[in-house]
């Protein structure tokens, strides 16, 4: 039995898991931190360089990747996002966009992010989404 839901071996829980069209109703217990944290060792970036004030580019490229996989992962808001990283909401906001557009577009970095996703959620706990009707 897996949350309720399912009765029978794991094997099957996983390929029904998998076959399921709706979207992920759980999330990630993960401060922005030890997501910023794994994405910078990811992507072979300095911390100083992903919290940098500048307007480096390289730099927002990672803190877009953060913001994307915060929100996807853990269900952060673009506002708490953007304190983390001292910058507005909408900088934050475009930043996520940019990565979601070449997710889209690259195969390859998309593959890039599941894999940035697997690494980070691995053995994390995680809780149920709670949405508003």
């Amino acid at each position: 039995m897996k949350d309720q839901r399912y009765l029978g071996e794991a094997s099957f829980v996983e390929r029904i898991e998998k076959e399921r069209k709706e979207p992920q109703s759980w999330v990630y217990d993960l401060p922005l931190e030890a997501i910023s944290e794994e994405i910078s060792i990811a992507i072979g970036m300095t911390r100083d360089k992903l919290y940098s004030r500048t307007r480096d580019r390289e730099g927002a490229r990672g803190r877009g990747i953060v913001g994307y996989l915060a929100r996807r992962i853990s269900g952060y808001e673009v506002k708490e996002i953007a304190d983390h990283f001292g910058r507005s909401p909408v900088t934050i906001s475009e930043g996520i966009k940019k990565v979601e557009d070449l997710q889209r577009r690259d195969k390859s970095f998309a593959k890039t992010l599941s894999l940035m996703v697997e690494n980070v959620v691995k053995g994390r706990k995680r809780k149920y989404r709670i949405t508003e009707a």
